[in-house]
C-alpha cells in the first residue's frame, strides 16, 4: 500500500498485500459455485434443485454469521477470528472436496459460508481500526479491488477447472490458498489495544433481542 505509506500510516507493505488476499479468496470460494452446479448434478447423480442447495446453504449460513464475528473479534482481535476464519475455511473447502454424497457436500459447504463471512466483514472493520479517516476511504477502496478480482476469478476459474478437470478441484484451490495465508498473517499486528470487557455470549443475545436487527436478518 504504497499510497498510505506515503500518508504517514505505518504499515509493513509485504503483510498488507497479504491482508488483502483474505477477502480475494473467500470471494473466489462464494462465487465458483455457480458454474460447477450441472456438474455436481451429474457427478452425483442428483437432480440440479438439489444440487442447487449447495449454493442456498451457503449464502444463507454466510448471510446468518457476521454478528457473532463482530462480538468475537471485539474480545479476541480482529487478526485472531481473520486468522481462524482462513483456517477453517481450509478445513470446510477440503471436506467439501472429498464430499462423497450431496448431504456431505451440502453440510461442508454451509459451514464454509458460516466460517468464511468472518473475512471480509472483519477486514473492513479492521482497516477501519487502523487507519485514520483521511486515508481509509483509500483502503476500502483497495481492499474491493481485491473483492471484484477474486469474484472474477471465482466465477471464470472455477468454469475452466471444472471443464479441464473436476469440480471438486475448484474447491481445494481455496482451501490451499486460504491455509497459506492463515499462516502468513501471523505477523499482522491487532487492531485493538486490548480484549471488550462483556460476554461474547451476552453481546450476541443482546444483538438478536433488537428488533431492527431481526427485521434485518428476516430480509
Amino acid at each position: 500500500m504504497p499510497k498510505l505509506a506515503a500518508m504517514g500510516v505505518a504499515t509493513d507493505s509485504r503483510l498488507s498485500r497479504l491482508f488483502y488476499l483474505g477477502p480475494f479468496i473467500t470471494m473466489m470460494d462464494r462465487y465458483c459455485i455457480a458454474p460447477m452446479l450441472i456438474p455436481i448434478a451429474l457427478s452425483l447423480r442428483v437432480p440440479f434443485s438439489a444440487a442447487a442447495g449447495v449454493a442456498t446453504w451457503y449464502y444463507l449460513a454466510y448471510g446468518l454469521m457476521p454478528p457473532v464475528y463482530g462480538v468475537l473479534s471485539d474480545r479476541f482481535g480482529r487478526v485472531r477470528i481473520i486468522r481462524g476464519a482462513l483456517a477453517g475455511v481450509a478445513v470446510s473447502d477440503t471436506l467439501a472436496a472429498l464430499a462423497p454424497t450431496l448431504t456431505a457436500l451440502l453440510v461442508a459447504r454451509a459451514a464454509t459460508g458460516a466460517i468464511a463471512c468472518g473475512v471480509l466483514p472483519l477486514s473492513l472493520v479492521y482497516l477501519g481500526d487502523r487507519f485514520p479517516f483521511a486515508v481509509r476511504q483509500q483502503a476500502i477502496a483497495d481492499l474491493l479491488v481485491w473483492v471484484a478480482l477474486g469474484t472474477t476469478a471465482g466465477t471464470v476459474g472455477a468454469g475452466l477447472i471444472t471443464h479441464v478437470a473436476t469440480w471438486r478441484l475448484v474447491f481445494l484451490v481455496p482451501a490451499a490458498l486460504a491455509a497459506t495465508l492463515a499462516l502468513l498473517l501471523r505477523d499482522l499486528p491487532e487492531s485493538l489495544a486490548g480484549p471488550a470487557t462483556a460476554e461474547p455470549l451476552a453481546q450476541v443475545r443482546e444483538v438478536f433481542t433488537r428488533p431492527w436487527a431481526l427485521l434485518l436478518f428476516g430480509l
